[in-house]
């Protein structure tokens, strides 16, 4: 017997509410609140993504500040990596001269 509409259609709003809360954040015993976990952020994730739900930066402030945010980190990140070549190029010639 297969399930009908309505009742898939409450199952989805319930599911919704739920990764809702989940993404909210919960506390544990002692009042801490916990972050969601990586597992149950890749559910709110293909959550979305099932349902076809997208966000555009451009509509979103917020949206507009992570994806900022994460450039910059990128382009730190490679600024370090630049760093510790340099770094490591330093290291090798002066182990070079201390073999010559």
């Amino acid at each position: 017997m297969a399930a009908s509409d309505k009742a898939l259609g409450d199952l989805h709003s319930k599911l919704a509410t739920v990764l809702s809360s989940v993404l909210d954040g919960r506390e544990d015993a002692d009042g801490i609140k916990l972050n969601p976990s990586a597992a149950e952020m890749a559910v709110i994730v293909t959550f979305l993504k099932n349902n076809n739900i997208t966000a555009d930066a451009s509509d979103n402030a917020e949206l507009a500040a992570l994806r900022d945010k994460l450039a910059q980190k990128r382009k730190d990140r490679k600024a370090s990596l630049a760093g510790l070549q340099d770094a490591a190029g330093e290291f090798q010639g002066m182990i070079g001269d201390m073999l010559t």
